[in-house]
């Protein structure tokens, strides 16, 4: 099966009120009215976002605040019942879709599930030569919490490894976007998912270390 590289953006849909041209899939700027989900809508298209593992940030966070300005509950209190509960329903999506789209574990899982549905978004166990690096990984965080050595070397390696990853996995999803119908490819991204779940941990731990030891 064949999926294009070039994502809708659902930027230049036209309002299910008035018919002017949307800036955001959620919300029309011209009549203030929130839109109701359409079936290719998902965390991605209402930020405007391609459809892309590596993500630009500031692009999402900057779409987040102006949609959140625009759906907040507090906003549509007086609007009719529809209005009030899309209010309630596209405020919720948009934490939910933001908290996903900033962890790049949960960010790889859910592109998967879009991508592949029918082969599975679970991550896979990583290989045991991966699982050895990372027990030495955690090794090093003890001895640094324990003041024996210091912390940053064995930090920046943690970093080092998940950026070198999410590189490999972005490029792993940029192919599966051309073609969703490889179930190997897929089955390297599950494991890929995985690796990246045990350095986000890792990561995650030396983070609080960082900030006890300061």
């Amino acid at each position: 099966m064949k999926r294009s590289g070039h994502n809708q953006h659902h930027n230049h849909d036209r309002c299910q009120s008035c018919a002017a041209e949307l800036k955001h899939r959620l919300y029309c700027d011209s009549c203030e009215k929130l839109q109701q989900l359409g079936k290719g809508d998902d965390y991605f298209t209402i930020f405007g976002h391609p459809r892309r593992f590596a993500i630009e940030e500031p692009v999402v966070d900057a779409a987040f605040d102006e949609l959140l300005l625009a759906l907040h509950p507090d906003l549509h209190a007086t609007a009719e019942p529809q209005e009030q509960a899309l209010s309630v329903e596209h405020t919720a999506l948009l934490v939910e879709a933001k908290h996903a789209l900033f962890n790049p574990y949960l960010r790889g899982k859910y592109l998967l599930s879009l991508l592949a549905p029918d082969l599975g978004s679970a991550a896979a166990k990583p290989p045991q030569s991966f699982l050895v690096q990372t027990f030495e990984l955690q090794e090093a965080l003890d001895q640094a919490e324990a003041g024996a050595t210091p912390l940053e070397p064995t930090q920046t390696a943690i970093l080092d490894l998940q950026k070198d990853l999410e590189a490999e996995l972005n490029e792993q999803f940029d192919r599966l976007t051309e073609d969703a119908d490889q179930p190997e490819l897929v089955r390297s991204i599950q494991v890929g998912l995985g690796k990246l779940k045990f350095l986000l941990n890792l990561k995650e731990r030396a983070q609080e270390l960082a900030k006890n030891l300061s």
